[in-house]
C-alpha cells in the first residue's frame, strides 16, 4: 500500500512538472515581443554650443581645453533640483537612461520635467530598463504618445502582469538588466553615478540617506 501511494505521488509530480512545462514553453511561443523592424532611429545632437548650457560653459571650456568639469552632488536634494533646472534650461534635448525609476513624488516630478520640456519643442529620449516599471505602462504610454518623447524600454517583459511568469519563461533573456543612470542636457551638461529615480535616492521617503553618490560633468 506504502509503495502504491509512494508511486502513484511520484506520477502526479511529473505529471505536474510536465504541465507546468508545457505552460511555460505555450507562454513563451504566445507571448512575443513586437517585430523591430521599421522601429525609427535616432542620434544624440552634437551641435549644441549655441544653446543656453553651451554658451554658459563655454568660457570654462575654452580656458581648459580638453579638460572636463565636474561637480560632485553628493546631498539627494541637491541631486534632484540639479534635474529640475538643467531639465527647465534644456533647449534642444534630453537623453535619460534608467535603472530604476519610481511613479512616488520624485519620479513624478521628473516626469513633469520630461513633459514639460517637450512641450517646450525639446526632444526627449528615456531609455528605462523594464524591469522595475511595474504599474508605470499608462504613464510611460502617455509620455511615448507625445510626439516630442521617444521611450524606450531595455529587454521589456512581454507578459506585463504578472512579471514573475516572464522571469519563469525567459529567465535567460530577462536577467540581463541595465543599471545605466544618467541625465544629459543638450548634449552639454550630464549627471552621471549611483542614483536611480525615486524618493529614497534624493533624501525622501523610506529608506532616506545619502548613500549615493554622483557628479556633474560638462565639458568634453
Amino acid at each position: 500500500m506504502i509503495r502504491l501511494k509512494v508511486l502513484v505521488f511520484v506520477v502526479l509530480a511529473v505529471l505536474a512538472i510536465l504541465a507546468f512545462a508545457a505552460t511555460m514553453i505555450t507562454v513563451r511561443l504566445c507571448a512575443r515581443l513586437p517585430s523591430l523592424h521599421g522601429r525609427s532611429e535616432s542620434r544624440a545632437f552634437i551641435d549644441t554650443t549655441d544653446t543656453a548650457l553651451g554658451r554658459a560653459i563655454a568660457a570654462r571650456v575654452a580656458a581648459h581645453p580638453g579638460l572636463s568639469g565636474v561637480h560632485a552632488l553628493d546631498e539627494g536634494r541637491d541631486a534632484l533640483a540639479a534635474r529640475i533646472l538643467l531639465a527647465r534650461a534644456a533647449e534642444r534635448s534630453i537623453d535619460a537612461q534608467y535603472y530604476i525609476w519610481h511613479g512616488d513624488t520624485a519620479g513624478t516630478l521628473l516626469f513633469d520635467e520630461l513633459r514639460a520640456a517637450a512641450q517646450r519643442g525639446v526632444r526627449v529620449r528615456l531609455l528605462q530598463d523594464d524591469n522595475t516599471t511595474y504599474g508605470l505602462d499608462e504613464t510611460l504610454a502617455a509620455l511615448d504618445a507625445h510626439p516630442n518623447i521617444e521611450v524606450r524600454l531595455f529587454n521589456p517583459f512581454a507578459i506585463r502582469w504578472p512579471r514573475w511568469v516572464g522571469y519563469v519563461a525567459d529567465f535567460p533573456r530577462l536577467n540581463r538588466r541595465m543599471h545605466n543612470k544618467s541625465f544629459t542636457v543638450d548634449n552639454q551638461a550630464t549627471i552621471v553615478g549611483g542614483r536611480n529615480v525615486g524618493d529614497e535616492y534624493f533624501g525622501g521617503g523610506e529608506g532616506a540617506g545619502g548613500f549615493k553618490t554622483e557628479v556633474q560633468h560638462r565639458g568634453q
